[in-house]
């Protein structure tokens, strides 16, 4: 169950990190939520990739030229999920956004876990 629905079906009060779509999406179908953004809103970058391998590479590359097209970036932000194609107006366009870097994220990940877990948790990682 995701985090959003959690709140929604009253198991938790609040949440700080949902994604931005989560609870419009829940809200459509009826769940008693709302959200607000607390400014800069935390984005990371996603992505979409043709295996090297791909069984059909030519059908995968057909795919992800569509996925990254007007048309379909069009269904995703009226979803709630934010377009990367420019002409698409994205559903985060008066939101200050700060954007991590992926790479920094996984090269930090050790580092930034054992400070969540000292801080969120309460504990201390061995040998400090």
């Amino acid at each position: 169950m995701s985090l959003g629905n959690l709140v929604a079906s009253g198991e938790i009060a609040l949440a700080l990190t949902v994604y931005n779509y989560s609870p419009g999406q829940l809200r459509k179908k009826g769940a008693p939520i709302d959200s607000f953004v607390i400014e800069p809103a935390i984005a990371i970058p996603d992505a979409i990739a043709v295996p090297a391998q791909a069984p059909h590479p030519n059908a995968a590359i057909l795919f992800r030229d569509y996925m990254l097209g007007e048309h379909a970036q069009r269904l995703l932000a009226r979803i709630g999920y934010v377009p990367t194609h420019t002409k698409v107006q994205s559903p985060l366009k008066d939101t200050k956004l700060q954007i991590l870097d992926p790479s920094a994220l996984v090269d930090d990940y050790e580092r930034s876990n054992a400070l969540f877990e000292e801080v969120i948790l309460g504990r201390r990682a061995s040998g400090r």
